[in-house]
Order: C-alpha cells, then structure tokens, then sequence
C-alpha cells in the first residue's frame, strides 16, 4: 500500500507540495477535508490543484475518459484536426502524446521571446493531455495551440494577449484552422474588463469559453464561492469537478453560475517531464468539456459543412423547439442542486433532447406557451390525436427524459413540467 498521508495540514504546505495518495486497491484515501485544504494554499498566481504522487488507473483509458463516455463517439470522429487554444502555462511541445498536432504554440507573458514555450509547471501540459492526448484526451485527434499566459509579472495582461491573438487569428486563417473552444483552467477574485470585452468577442465568433469553476467551495450550494473569475460571467461556459462515484468534490466552487459538471478528482494526465501525473481540481474537470466540444465540433462541421456559430455549442435556449446548445444535449441530470452541478455531468453517449427552463406551461391547440414565467411563441401549436390517445408532438416523454416533472390538467388542456 502507498503512503497515506491524512494528517493536519498547515500554512507551511506550499506551491508544488506533493500529496501521496492511493494505488487502486487502497482502501484508505486523502480525506475530503485535506483535499481542500491542500487546494487552498497549492495556488500558483491563479491556478489551483494538487498533485497525487502515486496514482496511476488501472485501465488503458483513465476512468475519467471513460465517465463522460468519450470513447463511445469516436465512431463518429476523435477530433477531426479542429484546434482548440489552451490558455496555460503551455506544454511539453515535444511530448509524444501531442506528436503531429501542436499547433503554433505562443508565448504570451513579458518573459522570453514569442516561442519560449517551456511549461515550467505541468499544468497546461496536464490540461492539454486531458483535452487530446493521444492515450489521455477526450479528442485524440484535435489539434492544441498552446498559449502561455503564466511565468510573466503581468498574468491578467498575458491572458488578455493570449485572447486577442485568438481573435486576430480566427477573423482571418481558414476554416480548418479555426479555434472552436479555449480551455481556461484558472481563475483570479478581480474583474478585468478587458478580458470580459474578449471573451464576448470570442463567443461572438462561435468559439466557447471553457472555464473552470474554482476550488474554495465546501460542498454546500448555500455558501456561494461566487468570486472566481472570469468563471461568473454568463458568457462562459463554467465547469465544476465531481469524484469518481459521481459525487460533488468538495473543493468544487458553488453559485448559480455553474454550467455543467465533468471529472475533476485524481485525473491521470501528461507532465511536463514527458511523463504522467496525476492532480485535482476544477482546472482538471474543465478540460473534459473543452476535449468534448472539440468533437461535437467536428461533427457538426461533418453534418453541416460549417463550424457552429454563436450558441450552437453552447446556448441555453428557453424552448425544445428552439433545441439547446450541443454540449447541454450531451449531459445526464442529476438529483442535486444546479450550483452544485449546473444543468448535470457530462456524457459522451447521452444525445437525448434538453430544456434550459425550470417550468413550463402548455395547452393543445395554442402556439402559446409560458417558459419561466415569460410568454413564449412556439413553433407549431400543441395538437391532440385521438388515434394514439396523445399529443402529436412527445411532449411527456421529450420533457420526462429531460429530468422534468409532467403533469395533465384535463379541465384546463394543459400541460405543467417542471424541474
């Protein structure tokens, strides 16, 4: 058995200490308590994780590619070359996880020159191994352009760089070069307008802003850790981390503007040595999203001989018929508070279809119907076949699968659902 080390942390526990933690077959683990707080005094300028020595999975796909249920849509593509920018400390250039597919790797920061592109921490290179590694990632196959955004005195500027040259680099390459979504694992307490100015850019020209949630949270969705970063503006698309039974990890920030959930605890990744590691934290969960959009991407390009635009990937629409983003048709629901986990967790092989509402009212033979409390106009009105005994359009079943409580008011022909 490995060292176990569940002892009282303290204040002298710094950047870069290591927590040896579990083989497999351990029974005993890092308690959740140590876990947060080794998370809340391992920071870097604004990245937040910490490193587990001695795990390694015991599958030839980490558990965590497996969760989401990546594997089952590589028969439709693993990435198909689409780029995706990975704001981070950059990668190990050379790894042989990324051979071929390290795509103009740039030195953002006030230190070195543009390609002084040496990943001096491991972060961005475990990031990108979860995003595409060839035996790590969720799109095997996707390109990664690495900007590096931390080393430098000025971070929040290296970050604001880092997205102009994605917005300068999107308004003119070609199609096939585009960047389709941007990995942000980190997160700082102040706002920075410029920054927000970029990102609504960015999403304005389709490409979806991944960030991740945060690491102070407690657990408890009542004790909102709002304050993270670029995280709370509505513009991004925010991750929170869950364990391996699909719990919340208790590190994970809480507030009502988290999106969605992925795998963030104990994630078996590449380092920047050419080698593996395996951390946790929000900055691990993100990136399973990112990797995900990469391939939805791609599969939209291939159905539609177009990359999505803006919302197609990620829009919460208040209708089915106006149909969500594609990542939030992807997602299972879970019986938790959505501060805890947003909209739920994501997973690969679930494409059913999904309502960004809580609650809805509808009635046969009107086009009408009120979403949240606001009039909507449907695309075609609520009909009743008598034949079948139903409503023409599957509206139980469609709002049922969807996580939603149904109910038929006979006297009024109306239909509730609610969350």
């Amino acid at each position: 058995m490995s060292e176990i080390i569940n002892q009282e942390l303290n204040e002298n526990v710094g950047v870069g200490s290591l927590a040896k933690l579990y083989t497999p077959n351990d029974t005993n683990i890092l308690s959740e308590s140590n876990i947060k707080k080794l998370m809340e005094v391992n920071s870097l300028h604004k990245l937040s994780y910490i490193e587990h020595k001695d795990y390694k999975p015991m599958t030839t796909i980490p558990w965590n590619i497996s969760m989401v249920n990546a594997p089952t849509f590589w028969n439709k593509t693993k990435g198909g070359g689409r780029v995706v920018a990975i704001v981070d400390t950059v990668l190990n250039v050379n790894y042989s996880e990324f051979a071929g597919r390290v795509y103009n790797p740039t030195n953002c920061t006030n230190v070195g020159g543009y390609n002084d592109v040496t990943d001096n921490d491991g972060h961005g290179t475990h990031v990108a191994g979860t995003v595409a590694g060839a035996t790590v990632g969720m799109a095997p196959e996707a390109r990664i352009w690495p900007l590096k955004v931390f080393g430098g005195s000025d971070v929040n500027g290296a970050i604001r760089n880092a997205f102009i040259k994605i917005i300068e680099h999107n308004q003119s390459c070609a199609i096939e070069d585009k960047v389709v979504a941007i990995n942000c694992s980190f997160g700082g307490s102040a706002y920075d307008s410029q920054m927000a100015y970029n990102i609504r850019t960015l999403v304005g020209m389709g490409v979806v802003v991944c960030v991740a949630a945060g690491n102070s949270g407690d657990g408890n969705p009542n004790t909102e850790e709002i304050f993270s970063y670029p995280a709370y503006i509505s513009e991004v698309l925010t991750t929170a981390s869950i364990n391996q039974d699909g719990s919340i990890a208790i590190y994970s920030n809480s507030f009502d503007g988290i999106d969605i959930a992925a795998p963030g605890t104990y994630i078996y990744s590449a380092w920047k040595d050419g080698g593996y590691n395996t951390i946790s934290g929000t900055s691990m969960a993100t990136p399973h999203v990112t990797g995900a959009i990469a391939l939805l991407a791609d599969k939209f390009y291939l159905d539609n001989g177009r990359l999505p635009t803006e919302g197609e990937m990620d829009n919460l629409c208040p209708f089915y018929p106006q149909a969500n983003g594609e990542v939030f048709k992807h997602i299972k629901k879970v019986d938790t508070d959505d501060r805890l986990m947003g909209m739920g967790i994501l997973d690969l092989s679930i494409n059913l279809p999904s309502i960004g509402c809580r609650e809805g009212f509808m009635w046969l033979n009107n086009n009408v119907a009120i979403i949240d409390g606001v009039e909507k106009t449907m695309l075609q009105p609520l009909t009743y076949d008598p034949s079948t005994s139903s409503t023409l359009a599957p509206v139980r079943f469609v709002f049922e699968q969807a996580g939603f409580d149904v109910e038929w008011n006979q006297e009024r022909q109306e239909v509730h659902f609610k969350r």
